[in-house]
């Protein structure tokens, strides 16, 4: 791996330069999906469909509490992009160094908190009597990896802010492997079940973090020009978090819509919790596409906005949106057709009345792909604009549309409410983000024009 990784997105084929930085994100994210399917799958396989529904049972507030992490570290390198872009590496190097201070608290504070709160929150989420002692032993040993998802957050990040997105994509898969073997031998050999599989994951999160950060240090010297000592920078660190917490709330907020949902979803029962969970993990995969797109967005228009090429943000984004439908056309039809053969991959007992959940599931989500793939294209562009308060008004959106179906269509519909949360939320979050990006391009083309 060389310098030559890093990418300057200010020049050349906005489609290309797009597409070619997109492609490592969506293998990276795809890879990213396997850490929850193999705990998923090999729990189901050696556990049961009980162990399989406490996984899923708790996976809202996991994914809430991960993607506080995921959104504030790439909140903060929308202003690495920015310095990367505007060649000013000093302030590059600072940048990144009162981000490494911020995420290291940050992680300290959510450990302490969540481990406190872990009584709490199995309560909350209406976790049935049988497995709350499984979830509680799964959330515990998670909480406690919340270091190590911080640091490969931030890491990751940067390096993507920089135009590297294939030297996270190599680390992760090497952690994937890592995981998928602890997970056999934690699991499969020793029969620790969930607190295994649990165990298993943060250890391997911790890895790609540990060998991302050696990357860093020995390849990419301009991010270290700055001690911590001297780097450290009140007005920096308020920069960050000014991008960073808005950011983090929207993806908090949207999750706590998801935990809305799974409150709901537990009342049902453990039939429905698997099926939900199932069909879900699969959704996965699929979603982790449109992410990519709108992750590789989010470093393109960060670093044009920095060089001050308006036009190029405006085309770009164009582009991606033309690709996004495409691939939402072809996700829709493939799980339409397999999504019932994809759900067995979890456990031989997906049979019967689960398997009628999830084909209800995959007969209704994914026809509103469509506005799933626009809501990562415009929120990322946003966010790469510099302004997260539009983004995360999308994320309230997307927790109202989940608490009426959590609070209104479920206990009227059932399962099929549940199943209604996902293309409502998709659908508010959107109203506030697409005329707001095309009245700040509009906005930043008439002062470009008159400067």
């Amino acid at each position: 791996m060389k310098k030559t990784l890093i990418k300057d997105m200010t020049i050349g084929n906005p489609v290309k330069l797009i597409f070619g930085f997109a492609m490592p994100i969506m293998l990276s994210s795809i890879i990213q999906q396997f850490y929850q399917l193999t705990d998923t799958m090999i729990v189901g396989q050696f556990v049961g469909i009980n162990a399989l529904a406490a996984v899923g049972s708790c996976g809202g507030i996991i994914t809430m509490v991960l993607g506080w992490a995921g959104g504030l570290t790439s909140g903060f390198s929308i202003l690495i992009a920015k310095s990367f872009g505007s060649k000013d590496h000093k302030q590059l190097s600072r940048y990144f160094m009162n981000a490494l201070i911020l995420s290291a608290v940050m992680s300290i504070i959510l450990t302490t908190l969540l481990q406190l709160l872990i009584p709490w929150i199995v309560n909350i989420i209406n976790t049935p009597e049988e497995l709350k002692r499984e979830v509680t032993q799964y959330m515990r040993i998670t909480f406690w990896g919340i270091a190590g998802c911080f640091l490969y957050n931030i890491l990751s990040s940067v390096q993507r802010a920089m135009g590297d997105s294939r030297t996270p994509l190599f680390f992760l898969g090497i952690s994937v492997v890592i995981n998928l073997i602890l997970d056999l031998i934690c699991v499969g050999i020793f029969r620790l079940g969930v607190p295994g599989a649990a165990l298993a994951t943060i250890l391997a999160q911790l890895f790609s973090g540990l060998i991302c950060l050696r990357y860093i240090w020995k390849k990419h010297k301009i991010l270290w020009m700055m001690k911590a000592k001297d780097a450290w920078d009140i007005s920096y660190m308020k920069d960050l978090m000014a991008l960073g917490v808005p950011m983090a709330l929207q993806f908090s907020i949207t999750s706590l819509g998801n935990v809305l949902i799974q409150s709901a979803l537990n009342s049902l029962g453990t039939i429905y919790i698997t099926a939900f969970t199932a069909a879900s993990k699969i959704q996965g995969i699929f979603m982790s596409m449109f992410n990519s797109i709108g992750a590789a967005a989010s470093t393109y228009v960060g670093q044009n906005m920095g060089a001050g090429k308006i036009r190029r943000i405006r085309e770009g984004v164009r582009d991606c949106q033309i690709a996004a439908w495409i691939l939402s056309g072809i996700a829709m039809i493939f799980l339409y057709f397999t999504g019932q053969y994809l759900v067995q991959i979890f456990s031989s007992e997906i049979t019967g009345d689960i398997l009628t959940a999830c084909n209800q599931y995959y007969h209704l989500v994914p026809f509103f792909y469509p506005f799933l793939s626009a809501i990562f294209l415009y929120r990322n562009a946003l966010q790469g604009m510099g302004h997260g308060l539009v983004p995360m008004l999308g994320g309230v959106g997307e927790l109202l549309a989940r608490t009426i179906s959590s609070l209104v269509l479920a206990p009227k519909l059932g399962f099929l409410g549940i199943c209604w949360g996902e293309p409502l939320a998709w659908m508010f979050a959107l109203i506030p983000l697409i005329p707001y990006y095309f009245y700040l391009v509009k906005k930043m083309e008439h002062h470009r024009l008159n400067d």
